[in-house]
């Protein structure tokens, strides 16, 4: 279950934002996740209230962040509600949905 998707679960029609650690977010655009400089999250948000950490962080970023607390955690029913709609897969098919390159590199 994406992290993303459970903390927008939390408020219909918000823009979650996750902070990704050195100067980006992760954030969901159009239903897939991707990282985010925070001089693009304004654009990104279109007018919608920016939930989660990377929300609180980079607030003035964004004409709308939700003022309850409540509201930027990921909640064990929101992760529950999603698994129960989700199609059953096997134990192979699921795989980590990395949305960065990994910081090691693999010498030459």
């Amino acid at each position: 279950m994406s992290t993303l998707r459970a903390l927008q679960a939390n408020l219909e029609g918000s823009f979650p934002v996750i902070d990704a650690r050195r100067g980006e977010t992760f954030v969901l655009v159009d239903g897939e996740p991707r990282t985010a400089r925070p001089e693009d999250l304004r654009a990104l948000a279109a007018g919608r209230t920016a939930i989660g950490d990377g929300a609180l962080l980079y607030g003035d970023c964004f004409e709308v962040v939700a003022d309850d607390p409540e509201l930027h955690h990921v909640r064990g029913a929101a992760l529950c509600a999603l698994a129960a709609d989700a199609a059953p897969i096997g134990r192979d098919e699921l795989l980590p949905d990395y949305v960065r390159d990994p910081d090691a590199k693999p010498r030459a």
